[in-house]
């Protein structure tokens, strides 16, 4: 999904660039906030300042989120957080999510080849 707001708590409502819902989660029919957190949320890094993005990804963490992806186009990396910490991805290193995306294996350089 793309910019899909998740309610998260009673004042917070990040809405990601990109966002991944596993099959099931999500109530059919919904509208409005959706009252869980992404499985995978995806930032990009533009004009965000990065205390705000930086509690972003510490909010989706620790609501359930397995991974947070935030690419930086400018450096040409992604950095993926996870529960166990942060790893930085550039060139053909893959990207890859194998708990909730079985079969997805990307290089980073992928996501910035148009750039």
């Amino acid at each position: 999904m793309s910019e899909t707001p998740y309610r998260l708590g009673p004042h917070d409502a990040p809405m990601p660039d990109v966002s991944v819902v596993l099959k099931g989660r999500l109530q059919p029919g919904h509208s409005g906030l959706i009252p869980i957190c992404p499985d995978i949320a995806i930032e990009v890094v533009s004009s965000e300042p990065a205390k705000v993005l930086r509690a972003k990804v510490q909010l989706y963490l620790q609501h359930g989120a397995s991974a947070v992806w935030v690419a930086y186009p400018e450096l040409r990396m992604i950095q993926v957080y996870t529960a166990e910490g942060v790893r930085e991805l550039t060139g053909d290193e893959p990207l890859e999510a194998p708990d909730i995306l079985p079969g997805f294996r990307v290089p980073a350089s992928a996501f910035f080849a148009d750039l």
